[in-house]
């Protein structure tokens, strides 16, 4: 039989239309392709011939064995629940917000059973974004019918008119939303209706404004009451809420007329405010206060990072009570939060304290950490991570770890440079067990330590003869003190430890 014979009786079998169709060969008909693909094989092994003519026929019996290889796979008769164990592989390592769109770009393209079963998995479909090509080929609405009853998670990155119609088309199954990561404009926001959104979790805002947005926001906005976050009111069941307001460049954003959420039950609070060039405008103090105070029985982690002067320069006036958070355990301040927020906290069940990005060495946050530690009721964190944090005196320092009582594990990474230093030559002399007097905490099982290099040897000295003094539990002064189980120095640039003593 000839090339052109075989290659004609293939293509009955086996071509790419077939293939998208879902045809699927019988054994008999696979048996045959495989001969026709030994057979047309053999033919371009002893082909002699050569120019145009012959390299067409050539390419045209590559293609033909490659289709007759992929139609006679064995993949093709799989079971449902295998294919999918394959196609979840394939896409493990996909955002689950983009899955829809390789599915679509992809598997669904093969043949007709595969979209079938593609289209058939509801979990694929569950995760809505905006910010998917619209060659998905899919309405939202149609993507939420795919998901059948599973709850929905909404991904907003677009500008108002594209938000609008996204919250607009998936309003009627609000109560099936149960997280939101929302990227846009204020102004767009607060347009949003009140809906019920019972079963909602998790709440992600990134905010742009209320100036922002290439200018879709006037002026006088920044004038009123800003309320983004009214249409979540309804949310019984929300847990984790992140906050990110952003500035507008080159217009600063003004935050000091923004309301915040009142949230009962809150475990999760995460804000970071970005408005580092603009003098007073961050968000006030009251209505974040106000929504602290709502959720301060149920808060177990805390986080505010807010770069902003009227925090970094506020008075010392407390315009409020301080809030006794009963269930707090984790605590985050950067930038100019510490100075802005430590006096109005009071966490007893406190377990681990983080500091970071307070490196101006014209202001360090010590003073107001030795207030927080000095309130009553006290706390005692296990655990303590200092992350660019300007030091003051040595001795107020010391007088900080003096109320660590507790404290099992210290991370320290040290401003630029080696004059100013937290880990100081005294501190570390008051860390060291000696005979006349107990060491600062005497619980510290786990230490790291991350600096610029060239630290002068001094220094590296009284580093290591601290180390060396409690290598074993130890009794000293009549306090028990436990053995350092883990001690790293790590270079401040890439944190990797070049020590392990």
């Amino acid at each position: 039989m000839s090339n052109d014979a075989l290659l004609q009786r293939a293509s009955c079998l086996a071509s790419l239309d077939l293939q998208r169709a879902g045809f699927v060969p019988s054994p008999e008909e696979c048996e045959e392709l495989m001969e026709i693909s030994s057979k047309l094989s053999d033919s371009l092994l002893s082909a002699k011939t050569s120019g145009s003519a012959a390299t067409a026929l050539r390419d045209r019996v590559t293609t033909q064995i490659a289709i007759n290889r992929s139609i006679a796979s064995p993949v093709w008769r799989l079971p449902a629940e295998l294919f999918l164990l394959v196609m979840y592989h394939a896409i493990e390592d996909v955002e689950p917000f983009r899955r829809a769109t390789v599915i679509a770009d992809t598997i669904a393209c093969v043949c007709l059973r595969w979209r079938l079963i593609a289209l058939g998995e509801p979990e694929l479909w569950s995760y809505v974004s905006s910010a998917r090509p619209r060659n998905v080929g899919l309405s939202y609405p149609a993507q939420v019918a795919l998901a059948k009853a599973l709850p929905l998670h909404i991904q907003a990155v677009s500008e108002p008119i594209a938000l609008t119609k996204l919250f607009r088309e998936l309003r009627p199954h609000a109560s099936r939303w149960t997280s939101i990561d929302v990227h846009t404009a204020c102004l767009a926001l607060e347009q949003q209706p009140i809906v019920d959104l019972p079963v909602l979790a998790t709440a992600e805002i990134h905010l742009q404004g209320p100036t922002g947005n290439k200018g879709l926001q006037p002026l006088d906005s920044v004038q009123k009451d800003l309320r983004p976050f009214e249409f979540m009111q309804k949310s019984p069941s929300l847990r984790c809420l992140v906050i990110h307001l952003l500035q507008s460049w080159p217009v600063n954003a003004h935050w000091h007329k923004i309301h915040f959420p009142t949230l009962t039950d809150l475990h999760s609070f995460e804000l970071h405010v970005d408005s580092a060039h603009d003098a007073g405008g961050g968000p006030p103090t009251q209505p974040l206060l106000h929504a602290l105070d709502s959720c301060r029985l149920s808060l177990v982690d805390l986080h505010l990072d807010i770069e902003s002067s009227s925090y970094m320069y506020s008075d010392n006036n407390l315009i409020g009570n301080p809030i006794l958070f009963t269930a707090l355990r984790h605590l985050t301040l950067a930038a100019d939060a510490a100075q802005g927020m430590f006096r109005y906290i009071l966490a007893p069940a406190l377990e681990e304290l983080t500091l970071r990005n307070m490196g101006d060495l014209s202001y360090s946050p010590v003073p107001y950490l030795l207030d927080f530690l000095s309130n009553h009721p006290l706390p005692n964190p296990k655990r303590l991570d200092l992350d660019s944090v300007a030091p003051d005196d040595p001795q107020a320092f010391i007088r900080c770890l003096e109320r660590f009582r507790k404290l099992e594990e210290l991370r320290v990474r040290e401003v630029e440079g080696d004059t100013f230093l937290l880990m100081s030559e005294p501190v570390l002399q008051r860390l060291t067990c000696a005979a006349e007097e107990p060491p600062l905490l005497p619980n510290l099982s786990a230490l790291r330590v991350a600096r610029d290099e060239g630290t002068d040897q001094k220094l590296n000295d009284a580093l290591q003869k601290m180390v060396a003094s409690r290598e074993e539990p130890c009794l000293c002064a009549i306090v028990p003190v436990v053995a350092l189980e883990l001690f790293e120095v790590t270079d401040r640039g890439s944190d990797e430890s070049d020590e392990d003593v």
